[in-house]
């Protein structure tokens, strides 16, 4: 058996460029791994996939993007059975790619579990079956994600850095937030005007220097809808953080803090309205097999 713990993400930068032909987008964006995870342990089962989630209303059958993992990874070993046990941290529905990293821990574990000896490449191949953020979560500390995300170029780590993570009483569907940001875009609505870092291709790349200005193009079609996420950026700004903003498509908003102690200050005075927030940090790594 191993126990792993599968660390959440922040977008730090997310632009969208286009929408592809396979109804994807293309996006650029810069991600990093945050201190808050869930608690995996993967087992060997006699016959069949089990996952076993305390949240219930994540789902443990094949619509479970572990199962999905295991089920794959399955195929490949030729193994009978594996057993999930997920003790979910992360909020669902909050832009933290709780699920994703959930199925990058698996196909890590199960890899080390079986002795498979996969590259990182063709894990890499493994994952991207399975979600635009799942690669990521198998490269993770900061990376520049693009094509649908799934096109990850490790960048250099940050220094610890200090967040106040909120999620409001809230959830965005992601497909939702994509159509909404092309219905305003084809009508002419103002939701581009993306200001990027730098160019090394040629096309819209964001800088590897990128990290002291925060912004995503998903807030320009979520804030208006959800003002409770508005709302909660607006309470982290007003509470000290020194950046505030949504993380993926939401709802979850992060705010910068300076130390530790600030952090504490600021969760301090935002706890009492908001019941899921949490000080986290920036890690370097996606996943912690023990």
């Amino acid at each position: 058996m191993l126990k792993a713990k599968a660390f959440a993400k922040v977008n730090l930068i997310l632009k969208i460029l286009s929408k592809r032909p396979d109804g994807f987008h293309d996006i650029d964006t810069i991600m990093q791994n945050i201190s808050l995870y869930d608690d995996l342990t993967i087992e060997d089962f006699g016959d069949g996939i089990v996952v076993d989630c305390d949240d219930k209303s994540v789902p443990s059958g094949k619509l479970n993007i572990c199962y999905k993992a295991a089920e794959l990874m399955m195929r490949i070993s030729g193994k009978k059975g594996v057993k999930i046990g997920i003790r979910k941290r992360i909020p669902s529905g909050a832009g933290l790619g709780g699920g994703s990293s959930d199925a990058a821990a698996v196909l890590t574990a199960l890899n080390r579990l079986w002795s498979m000896g996969i590259s990182s490449s063709k894990l890499l191949e493994i994952a991207a079956q399975l979600g635009s953020d799942v690669p990521f979560f198998l490269v993770g500390g900061r990376a520049l994600c693009s094509g649908r995300g799934e096109i990850v170029k490790k960048l250099p780590d940050l220094q610890k850095i200090f967040f106040v993570l909120v999620k409001p009483a809230v959830s965005i569907p992601t497909k939702w937030a994509y159509e909404e940001f092309d219905r305003k875009a084809s009508s002419g609505d103002a939701v581009s005007g993306y200001k990027c870092y730098g160019s090394k291709t040629g096309g819209i790349v964001c800088s590897e220097e990128a990290g002291a200005e925060y912004e995503n193009d998903f807030e320009k079609v979520v804030l208006s809808e959800f003002p409770d996420i508005k709302k909660a950026k607006n309470a982290l700004l007003s509470a000290g953080a020194g950046n505030a903003l949504m993380t993926g498509s939401g709802s979850a908003v992060f705010g910068s803090a300076g130390s530790q102690s600030e952090a504490d200050m600021i969760l301090s005075k935002i706890r009492p309205k908001y019941r899921d927030s949490f000080v986290v940090h920036t890690v370097n790594s996606p996943t912690e097999l023990i």
